[in-house]
Parts: C-alpha cells; sequence; structure tokens
C-alpha cells in the first residue's frame, strides 16, 4: 500500500477529488492528482512495492486520466475536465518526460468535460462527458501530428 500527501483530496475544493488516473506504463504507475493538478510517477520493483513519488509535472487544475504516445515514450496525453467543476479549461494536454506541457485540443475543438484519453497508431480517441448544457457525451478522435507533436520537445 501507498499512503502519501500527493495523492490525497485538496478538503476545500467544490470535488475534493485526488488520485485520480491511473496506468502502469515502463515500470512505474503513473497518478494523476485532480485537484492538485499533477502528474505523478512511482516506480514499482521487481517485487511489487512502490518506490518514491515523483512529480512529473503540475499547474494542471482538474487532470483526469492520461494515456501514452507509445508503449515506449514517457510522453503522456491527458484530459484536463474543468466542466465538472468550474475550475480550469476544457483540454487535452501533452506533458513531455521533463514536465512541460503544451495543449494540443481545447473547448475550440469541440471538447466539453473530456475525460480519459487513448492512443492507437496515429489517432487521439478522447471520452467527453458532456457536463455542461447541452450535455452531449461522446467519443472523439483526432489524428497525432507527430513531427510538431515532438518539435522543441525536451523528452
Amino acid at each position: 500500500m501507498l499512503t502519501d500527501t500527493a495523492l490525497a483530496p485538496v478538503p476545500t475544493e467544490a470535488l475534493p477529488i485526488g488520485a485520480n488516473g491511473l496506468r502502469f506504463h515502463n515500470g512505474a504507475l503513473w497518478i494523476s492528482n485532480f485537484n492538485k493538478g499533477t502528474l505523478l510517477r512511482v516506480p514499482i520493483t521487481p517485487a511489487g512495492a512502490p518506490g518514491p513519488i515523483r512529480q512529473v509535472a503540475g499547474g494542471l487544475p482538474n487532470i483526469d486520466d492520461l494515456g501514452f504516445l507509445t508503449p515506449f515514450s514517457d510522453v503522456v496525453f491527458a484530459a484536463q475536465n474543468g466542466s465538472s467543476s468550474n475550475n480550469g479549461p476544457d483540454r487535452v494536454v501533452v506533458i513531455y518526460p521533463n514536465g512541460t506541457y503544451k495543449p494540443v485540443l481545447t473547448s475550440a475543438d469541440g471538447l466539453a468535460s473530456p475525460s480519459a484519453t487513448a492512443v492507437r497508431g496515429d489517432r487521439l480517441y478522447i471520452t467527453d462527458g458532456g457536463v455542461p448544457e447541452p450535455h452531449d457525451p461522446k467519443l472523439q478522435t483526432a489524428r497525432i501530428n507527430f513531427p510538431a507533436l515532438l518539435a522543441g520537445a525536451g523528452h
């Protein structure tokens, strides 16, 4: 078991949600903390024990679920579900291993409370909860422009 304040919610938030998204990838657990706006990485030993928590990125309010660019890359696509608490943007960001990030899709692209991302080949899939009016939940897809995504990125 792993307990740490990095996983905890912020009790004063309207939706006190802490650790939220979870993926096992490249020998580590990757965890998003919705209230704290952080992406965390926890190495897992061969015996299954967790190592120390490391913050990969911060400043991502309402970070929800996440997916990886490839099975071998630590480049992350993460959904930010701002509509669920009216605290932050509705967008998908790409997060690089050095902690930098940039938005790749926003509400201007039709996102409405994005909650999860998945990658298959050159396609990014996004679930949209449809929290704001007109409550239109959907699955969206976008083509990944690899040269633009990786240009100038510190990875």
